[in-house]
């Protein structure tokens, strides 16, 4: 059996993590050795903990850089991870190299962790890469802008992709490693898993492939307990500095519907002052498998994996993007008319209409029940078992195995 080395290197929140522990459950079920090699390991004792695979800190970019304006489109992104210091990325290569030795895997499997597949390439390591569209971006030279809706966005920094380019095969050069002819490649491994589907797609523009369906832990987390009484029943997913979130659990609350709110790392004293016998908070993560089949509405940043797993139960939205990725999708959802969006930091103004528009608008939950009705049938098990099928083909095909080749 093989070793599977599952990375995650940029990025936050609990999406990342969560897909790769879907993907490598399924590996070990198989009986293969599974580890992990993660960005923030604060949170791998809650979500990794049971499976007692070893987990291994992450080589990223540490140093903050600062006085760049809004990343434009995925090559500026790699200029925040040190896609401009050659020497500095190349002892990150390095660190991740010596961590491949340690390990011996024998497939490197990644989410969002570009750097981890540069370090790999020419070491005879297999990869493969699952991702959401943000973390596949499409293979365009020069990379597609991530704010597509914008008729005139900013426009990108003047030679930087040459820039990036350049930098990244210096550290290829460093490595003994064959150069990329574009930064797109720096996102793609041997194989490739878009997991996603085509209306929630980051890149409405992409060219034409395969889409595998959104992963996520749904049963990961506690079973949801409702307040108790009459109203409407609404999820409610965000960050505890949500510029809004005072104003619209008050809104909820007058609205006269029941709230369960998960809002992790919210002050104790936020959370006094805003519960209510309509509004209680929660600890930990909740069985999302188990909440969206009991909310009729929900409200969240849009990270893809909630999104998903509400539109696909037929869950109207209401979202409140706080960074990039989010605004994508949250703007793909609206496109479909299944979903509102709002500024994070205005919507304190006057969330009271929002709030009305997502508890009693007829036409999103009918297009949000229309999306649910075409996946109805794609089964994250099928695709999971896929996604797993076509990694050991890649192995028994003749793929060089790291452990042939230490």
């Amino acid at each position: 059996m093989a070793r599977i080395a599952f990375a995650w290197e940029m990025g936050g929140e609990y999406g990342h993590i969560s897909r790769l522990l879907t993907i490598a459950t399924a590996f070990r079920a198989r009986g293969h050795e599974i580890c992990f090699i993660l960005k923030d390991l604060s949170r791998a004792e809650a979500m990794l903990g049971a499976t007692g695979a070893p987990c291994y800190q992450a080589p990223h970019w540490v140093p903050t850089i600062s006085g760049l304006p809004d990343a434009v489109n995925a090559g500026e992104t790699l200029i925040r991870f040190g896609y401009l210091e050659s020497a500095g990325l190349t002892g990150i290569c390095r660190a991740w190299r010596n961590l491949y030795e340690l390990i011996a895997p024998d497939l490197l499997f990644s989410d969002f962790a570009p750097t981890a597949l540069l370090a790999a390439r020419g070491t005879g390591i297999p990869t493969a890469v699952s991702d959401t569209g943000y973390g596949i971006p499409p293979a365009y030279a020069p990379l597609p802008p991530y704010r597509w809706w914008l008729e005139r966005g900013p426009a990108p920094l003047e030679g930087a992709e040459a820039r990036v380019l350049a930098c990244i095969n210096e550290v290829c050069t460093a490595l003994g490693a064959p150069p990329y002819e574009a930064v797109w490649q720096v996102f793609r491994g041997d194989a490739n898993f878009l997991c996603t589907v085509t209306e929630l797609d980051h890149y409405p523009e992409r060219e034409q492939t395969r889409y595998w369906g959104p992963i996520a832990n749904l049963e990961h987390g506690e079973t949801p307990r409702w307040p108790q009484g009459s109203g409407p029943r609404v999820f409610l997913y965000l960050r505890p500095d949500c510029a809004g979130l005072a104003a619209v659990c008050r809104a909820l609350v007058a609205a006269k519907a029941r709230v369960l709110a998960f809002v992790p790392g919210l002050e104790d004293q936020v959370r006094d002052a805003l519960k209510s016998r309509r509004l209680s908070f929660v600890d930990q993560p909740l069985r999302m498998d188990v909440v969206r089949n009991q909310c009729d509405a929900a409200i969240c940043h849009a990270g893809l994996g909630t999104t998903a797993a509400l539109l696909a139960a037929g869950r109207p939205l209401l979202m409140l993007p706080s960074q990039t990725e989010q605004a994508m999708i949250a703007m793909r959802v609206q496109r479909l008319g299944a979903g509102l969006v709002a500024d994070a930091r205005r919507i304190d103004a006057n969330p009271t209409a929002l709030i009305r528009s997502l508890l009693t608008d007829e036409g999103l939950r009918e297009r949000a029940r229309a999306f649910a009705a075409r996946y109805r049938t794609v089964g994250q098990n099928d695709t999971v078992e896929g996604i797993v099928d076509a990694c050991e083909g890649m192995l028994g095909n003749g793929v060089a195995r790291a452990s042939d080749t230490a």
